[in-house]
């Protein structure tokens, strides 16, 4: 059973367990590195969709508030409809990322990766890649398994 009540400098946790940071937090097997991969293709899909479809409903509530109360349709808190529409998709969004951000940095023993939503997306990324190259594998096309270097003549 391990403790996770031990806050040394060098310590975090992982899944409930004390890791030392020196040891285990620098390197990753290949399965962990290719668990990252249906995570980084999830992000890219999810926030393109989230951006697609609160796009859409803004214009849809700018087009339909008039209509709802003419002439200058509902206003709540100061704000219309299509602006709450843009505000609830970036909170999403934000929302999302650090969702995200979080999966990524317990797979990659990273906690700082859920403090920074958007940066920690670009910091695993780098992180993926600089672990794989350790241990001779490059990440493949489109957030793909793991492939072996090419060797250079």
């Amino acid at each position: 059973m391990c403790s996770a009540h031990s806050y040394a400098r060098d310590r975090f946790v992982v899944k409930g367990c004390n890791l030392n940071v020196a040891q285990d937090a620098t390197t990753s097997s290949a399965d962990d590195l290719n668990q990252t991969m249906p995570i980084f293709r999830a992000i890219f899909f999810g926030m393109f969709a989230t951006a697609i479809l609160g796009f859409a409903a803004a214009i849809v509530l700018a087009v339909l508030s008039p209509k709802i109360k003419p002439p200058y349709g509902v206003y709540i808190a100061g704000m219309g409809l299509a602006e709450w529409a843009m505000s609830l998709t970036i909170l999403f969004m934000v929302a999302e990322s650090v969702w995200y951000c979080y999966k990524l940095g317990r797979i990659l023993r990273a906690p700082y990766l859920a403090m920074l939503p958007f940066w920690g997306i670009v910091i695993a990324m780098a992180l993926v890649t600089d672990r794989a190259r350790k241990i001779g594998m490059k990440p493949g096309l489109f957030f793909g398994p793991l492939r072996p270097l090419k060797k250079r003549a």
